[in-house]
């Protein structure tokens, strides 16, 4: 069989490592990745996929990388300015959702309509239900098991016949949405493997990795200095939240009722991060056990 290489590319740190100019590698990116790599590393990709509804983007300032939640309305994603414009203009096949889409009671996505959701010439409609095919006969439940773009652009480079997919960029490692994504993206990667593929994963990645083994190793030591960091991202986000609430006019009540939910988010998140920083020292001082790190944090 002839090889086949297949890069999955997102926006986590490691995507410095990936192999841009090693012509074996076909290059596919996603969403607004190219904010980061730039024009010359983005022409090294041969396909773009943004499966988002684009109804549903909101646009920050393109000099503006840190947005508050409470600034994005509910159900929408977050793309910088220019991001509907540059997608229409890459100049590669762009990769996005059918125009009609409808999910059974049986939980099975089925295509009503499917020519691409935007009629841009670069446009190719992602070929979900052939995707869900591939792997239907492997999952236990009836719905459609596929959590997050990577995961359906793994699948995608598998229906292809890949025989080597590598992944960079895509690290799954915080507390939000990736909770659920990073155990359907391994499950994955163990479907490859054991169907012959071979899949490269860069050093920087928390994908395929355990802190430590359990019960044969002791949990790793919850720095305090480590902690103090997050508290100080933590409390600075909390202080910008509280400004950003105190502006809003009493009269504008949804505004006001958002910014006070994201106010009151980032105390929740600063009461969890007082708490971690209750356990760190209470390890370093030898008051605690090194297992009260797995507490859940």
């Amino acid at each position: 069989m002839a090889t086949r290489r297949i890069a999955i590319l997102g926006t986590a740190p490691s995507w410095k490592d990936a192999p841009f100019m090693d012509a074996s590698w076909e290059k596919w990116a996603l969403n607004d990745a190219y904010d980061l790599y730039g024009p010359i590393l983005t022409k090294q990709c041969s396909r773009w996929v943004d499966i988002h509804p684009p109804d549903k983007f909101w646009f920050r300032p393109k000099n503006n990388k840190i947005v508050l939640a409470s600034d994005v309305p509910p159900g929408h994603f977050v793309r910088p300015e220019g991001h509907v414009e540059w997608l229409q203009s890459c100049g590669m096949p762009l990769y996005v959702r059918p125009k009609g889409l409808t999910v059974g009671a049986d939980g099975r996505l089925r295509v009503t309509d499917p020519a691409p959701i935007v009629d841009w010439p670069n446009a190719v409609a992602f070929p979900i239900v052939k995707v869900c095919e591939l792997l239907r006969p492997l999952w236990f439940f009836d719905k459609d098991y596929l959590a997050s773009t990577p995961v359906q652009m793994f699948a995608l480079a598998m229906l292809e016949g890949a025989t080597e997919i590598g992944v960079w960029g895509i690290h799954l490692a915080s507390s939000t949405e990736y909770v659920y994504q990073r155990p359907n993206f391994e499950w994955l990667i163990g479907v490859f493997q054991g169907r012959g593929g071979k899949v490269y994963l860069p050093s920087g990645t928390s994908i395929m990795r355990a802190s430590h083994i359990y019960g044969f190793e002791q949990p790793p030591v919850m720095s305090v200095e480590a902690v103090k960091q997050e508290m100080q991202v933590v409390n600075t986000k909390r202080e910008v939240t509280l400004h950003q609430w105190q502006k809003v006019p009493v009269w504008k009540r949804v505004a006001r009722r958002a910014a006070w939910k994201a106010l009151k988010d980032s105390e929740r998140e600063m009461a969890r991060v007082q708490g971690k920083m209750n356990v760190a020292t209470g390890i370093a001082r030898g008051d605690l056990h090194p297992s009260a790190a797995l507490m859940g944090f």
